[in-house]
């Protein structure tokens, strides 16, 4: 009997959500915050017709798509908001009935500078591996929701901050190595727009948290146009690795066989 209402309530799921809808669920970066002629409140310009950000210009994208292909794009980002705020509105995103969820958070929101002045180096480590894990975890069960509704996350990886300090710009990439490692489908948003310090890239931001039109449409061109298709074409997420030589892994070895360390 267990087993033929679990069967029941994933059917269920699955009929409840609609494979033509994205919802970008996210904070204040995926809201378009700072870009001009955006979807969020705090647009530089509101006259714009679609401004830089990178969910108008995935919106747009999707509206010029054909019939077949097209798909509309839901905004459901808060400024400010973590894994925590999205897993306690997270019925706000599952009405949408969105088929694909589009996660667009990021490791300050979460706490990542938590560091004081006054902090020994092992407590302000403690700390940052405190939020490191709460982050996973957070996204981890934001994954897990999301699929139970019969919907396909996709992963936003962590972006630059110009307040980051070297350690801090450790704990990212760290995550985006880590996340990327998960049967999900990630977006390199830090390999886009990243000065190689963890900071924006001169010339890219409206200030030390978010990009501007052109940071962000820096963003938008990491959000390959296909992967909406391959997910509903049943695509892996994780292609399995050649087993011949020659190739270097990110824990520096030449071994194929030997997966990302983290």
């Amino acid at each position: 009997q267990k087993m033929i209402s679990a069967f029941l309530f994933a059917a269920e799921a699955a009929a409840a959500v609609d494979a033509t809808v994205i919802s970008v669920f996210g904070s204040s970066v995926a809201d378009g915050a700072y870009c001009g002629g955006n979807c969020s409140g705090t647009a530089l310009n509101t006259s714009a017709p679609a401004g830089g950000c990178y969910q108008s210009r995935l919106r747009e994208y999707q509206a010029s798509a054909s019939e077949s292909t097209k798909r509309s794009v839901f905004n459901n980002c808060h400024g400010g908001d973590s894994t925590t705020k999205l897993l306690n509105r997270f019925d706000q995103m599952v009405a949408t009935k969105a088929g694909i969820v589009f996660i667009g958070l990021s490791l300050a929101n979460e706490g990542l500078r938590c560091c004081t002045p006054l902090m020994t180096p092992a407590k302000c480590k403690a700390c940052h591996d405190e939020i490191f894990e709460h982050y996973s975890a957070g996204m981890t069960e934001l994954v897990t929701k999301i699929r139970a509704l019969g919907a396909s996350p996709i992963i936003a990886g962590c972006y630059p901050n110009s307040d980051y300090t070297a350690d801090e710009y450790v704990y990212i990439q760290r995550m985006n190595l880590l996340t990327q490692s998960w049967d999900v489908p990630n977006i390199n948003f830090l390999g886009a727009i990243d000065d190689g310090f963890g900071r924006w890239t001169e010339g890219y931001h409206a200030n030390g948290g978010h990009p501007n039109d052109l940071g962000s449409t820096e963003m938008y061109h990491t959000i390959v146009p296909t992967i909406f298709d391959a997910i509903a074409a049943g695509k892996p997420n994780l292609v399995p690795r050649s087993t011949s030589g020659g190739c270097v892994t990110f824990n520096g070895t030449s071994d194929p066989a030997v997966g990302v360390e983290v």
